[in-house]
């Protein structure tokens, strides 16, 4: 089962709930089909692509939440990269090994710190 899966599953079922979604991901033609996917479906939501664990493209998906639907109630964090085939800690490379950190953790730590100040400021919202 692709990594993907988890996030999109869950995005299709919030906007089928009504929820705004801003969608991020890597690739500029699967945020650009999922995002067309859930407008053609009714629902509300816009893209924003680049790797979550840059603090610079998560700030520019909570001012595309802001800006397109006028505030920022939830932040889920889904991000994520498969490490490398049959690596293990004897062969995998520094470089892969910062990739691997980066997509798991400094989402998280980014979306986390962006969100929690838009939340602070609005006095709504919730992490998860």
């Amino acid at each position: 089962m692709p990594l993907w899966v988890i996030g999109i599953s869950v995005a299709y079922a919030l906007a089928g709930r009504g929820v705004s979604l801003v969608i991020n991901g890597r690739d500029d033609e699967a945020v650009a089909a999922t995002v067309e996917e859930i407008i053609g479906g009714g629902g509300q939501s816009v893209g924003v692509c680049g790797p979550a664990g840059q603090a610079g493209v998560v700030e520019k998906m909570a001012d595309a939440a802001l800006s397109g639907f006028g505030a920022l109630e939830i932040a889920i964090n889904y991000a994520g990269i498969a490490e490398p085939p049959v690596s293990t800690v004897l062969t995998i490379t520094e470089d892969q090994f910062r990739q691997q950190i980066d997509a798991h953790l400094m989402s998280s730590f980014h979306l986390n710190s962006i969100a929690g100040r838009v939340f602070a400021e609005q006095h709504l919202g919730r992490s998860f």
